[in-house]
């Protein structure tokens, strides 16, 4: 259990999902706050996780208000929903370049003030299926540290 002693000095992010728990599997609700609950506060791998979720799964066209010089989300999920991804070699070969693209953004943002585990290290793809109407990918990220988060990501993508 984190307590605020471990944040001093360090740049934290706001988690949108409630109910995170890295020692079993759980379906996340996405809400800042709720009855009981007042939201909380993320570092380390997790937070380098949650940003390479944000830029992975946000569209990589029609972004306003960003600048259009920056290159930032990617066409995952465009591809996924659109039924271009048959197999699992269709979903490696998505996964990675896009994944190599968020890379590239998030390696824009360190500075060499980050700490060692919020920044980039790798991402690995390690484990793909494809069911009627989903498509889940097992990723696991590693930060500069070593440290390692893995989560699962189901993708709905019957439209």
């Amino acid at each position: 259990m984190s307590t605020v002693v471990d944040y001093i000095g360090r740049k934290v992010d706001v988690s949108p999902f409630r109910g995170y728990d890295p020692t079993v599997r759980v379906k996340l609700q996405q809400e800042l706050f709720g009855d009981g609950y007042s939201g909380s506060v993320i570092a380390g791998v997790v937070k380098l996780a949650q940003n390479f979720l944000v830029e992975f799964l946000s569209d990589s066209t029609g972004r306003l208000y960003y600048d259009a010089n920056v290159e930032r989300g990617t066409g995952f999920m465009q591809e996924v929903r659109a039924g271009r991804v048959y197999s699992e070699v269709d979903v490696y070969s998505l996964f990675h370049l896009s994944a190599g693209r968020v890379e590239n953004y998030l390696k824009s943002l360190e500075t060499d003030d980050d700490p060692d585990d919020e920044r980039w290290g790798k991402v690995e793809l390690t484990a793909v299926t494809i069911a009627e109407g989903n498509v889940s990918l097992g990723v696991s990220i590693t930060s500069l540290a070593g440290t390692d988060h893995t989560f699962l990501l189901p993708i709905p993508v019957t439209p």
